[in-house]
């Protein structure tokens, strides 16, 4: 099949645009003439064509030039300077390509003037030679036919590979495509090239849209007539009868006639920039200069921190603190309401303080825990029980011996207790119950001759006459 493209009038085939492209260069040695169609694929084939032959043409001068040790500075037209480039180029690559070469074999025969692509060779659009063969190639949105040298359209709307977004038809075109919304734009707007909607401009579309006496006026997908009436001057426009001119409100959003830190102020005609509050105008530099309400009256703002921002400011406290409701003063953080002692907790002005309770202490290491106190192990806790000390938490308790005393009423001090009171003794009818510390003592006692053991003097007797007897007794009886 012939390959061509199509423009409103004619078809002129992509061979008929290539071959313009080689009259350009070998004519003119210009590829930016007016083109043979206003086609966008016969252009791009055309001025293709042109820029491969002017290369060819300038490089088998250069080569010639290197083969005769010609110079590329040799004078030449005013307007090829493009020429000359490509000249002294392919000249430098010639020449250090031919001493190469002729190191190795003399008698190389140019690949360049052998190249079977000049002109075109056998391929309809873009052709390479390797050296060993021909190899024809097609531009972008075309494919090589079955014999090798002819390219035809490929059609993206069937390969799938078109990009075509969701409400778009995918139209082929010759060399690519194009998506067009499925939908019409409505009255009042027209399709643009790249499928969106733009507003027709009836104004200038249609021929005196509007009565003599009144000057028509675009809108978005329609047009207005509206009467004349004298220019508005600056600052003023007419109304919407078109009677009389208004003021415009320059201010009126989303306009911002103002730079930052301005509030814009309108005005009959005009309008005026005024710097917001916390701001101040700066005569220099003709802008409106944050306020540094923090600098300029310190101590007076806030009860504690003061920190700046743009156009204002705010207040801040320190730890302990809180800020009170008027945003300004600090209020005291009563700590002890989230239970941070393991104890005992007391607020104090901006912080707290962790107490213990007898027998405990305050640890070094967090100063909220508290610590069990040893007392039995402190420098005189040998004399706090008169027998034994035992550690309980949070405090002490005494001991006694298991048998012969009791604990006295103060806790610490050990009683020795009377056996032969309390009747907890052992001793025989025939003996007397004497006490010791911590024990006691079985005495067997003989009344003298014409006398009898009685209870009442036995005790009156012992303690006094028989002393004696009981410490030896009692002598004998530890040995």
């Amino acid at each position: 099949m012939a390959l061509s493209t199509h423009t409103a009038d004619t078809e002129v085939p992509l061979e008929a645009c290539c071959a313009d492209g080689h009259r350009m260069a070998t004519q003119h040695r210009d590829c930016s003439l007016p083109y043979a169609s206003e086609s966008k694929e016969c252009r791009m084939v055309q001025e293709q064509c042109c820029h491969n032959h002017l290369e060819e043409m300038h490089c088998a001068t250069g080569i010639n030039l290197a083969n005769e040790q010609d110079s590329c500075a040799m004078p030449r037209s005013d307007n090829a300077s493009l020429e000359a480039m490509f000249v002294k180029i392919f000249w430098r690559f010639s020449y250090i390509y031919e001493s190469k070469i002729s190191e190795m074999e003399e008698e190389q025969e140019d690949p360049y003037l052998n190249d079977r692509c000049r002109g075109g060779g056998p391929c309809k659009q873009q052709c390479r030679d390797t050296g060993e063969e021909v190899v024809c190639s097609c531009f972008v949105g075309y494919q090589l036919l079955s014999d090798g040298v002819s390219c035809e359209d490929i059609n993206e709307c069937i390969t799938g590979s078109q990009n075509c977004r969701l409400g778009e038809s995918c139209i082929n075109t010759v060399g690519s495509f194009r998506c067009q919304r499925d939908s019409s734009c409505g009255t009042g707007y027209e399709l643009t090239e790249d499928n969106d909607c733009k507003d027709i401009n009836e104004c200038l579309s249609i021929s005196a849209p509007c009565p003599v006496g009144q000057t028509c006026i675009n809108t978005e997908g329609s047009y207005t007539c509206q009467k004349n009436v004298p220019n508005c001057g600056r600052g003023y426009h007419l109304n919407e009868e078109g009677t009389r001119c208004v003021d415009v409100d320059e201010c009126s959003p989303p306009a911002e006639p103002c730079g930052p830190g301005h509030h814009c102020v309108n005005s009959a005609g005009s309008f005026r920039c005024e710097c917001k509050a916390g701001y101040y105008f700066d005569g220099i530099s003709r802008t409106c200069v944050d306020i540094n309400e923090c600098r300029r009256y310190p101590g007076r703002l806030c009860g504690h921190k003061c920190e700046n921002t743009p156009g204002s400011y705010y207040c801040s406290c320190t730890v302990g603190f809180r800020l009170s409701t008027d945003g300004r003063s600090c209020e005291d953080v009563n700590e002890c309401n989230s239970s941070p002692c393991s104890q005992e907790c007391a607020n104090v002005y901006g912080s707290y303080q962790c107490y213990c309770r007898r027998g405990y202490q305050l640890s070094d290491v967090d100063g909220v825990t508290c610590e069990d106190i040893d007392e039995c192990a402190l420098p005189t806790g040998g004399h706090i029980c008169s027998y034994r000390c035992i550690n309980v938490p949070g405090s002490f308790q005494c001991s006694c011996p298991s048998t012969g005393y009791r604990l006295a009423p103060n806790g610490r001090n050990c009683q020795d207790v009377d056996e032969c009171v309390t009747g907890i003794h052992n001793c025989s009818i025939n003996e007397t119950c004497f006490n010791i510390q911590g024990g006691f003592r079985c005495l067997a006692f003989d009344c003298p001759e014409n006398y009898r053991r009685s209870a009442d003097t036995t005790q009156s007797f012992l303690r006094g006459a028989l002393l004696l007897t009981v410490r030896l007794w009692a002598d004998y009886v530890t040995m």
